[in-house]
């Protein structure tokens, strides 16, 4: 069985959008979860 060529091309693209999607989601929660340590690190500071 032979896979076309134009599969073969799009495959590394589609798993490459979902590594970058997967990773931007990743990236988003780690800076929330930063600003949020953050703000509670100043509350306590001032408080």
């Amino acid at each position: 069985m032979k896979i076309p060529s134009s599969c073969l091309k799009q495959l590394p693209i589609s798993l490459a959008r979902e590594f970058i999607l997967k990773f931007q989601l990743i990236l988003i929660t780690s800076k929330e979860r930063a600003l949020s340590m953050l703000s509670v690190c100043l509350m306590m500071t001032v408080k």
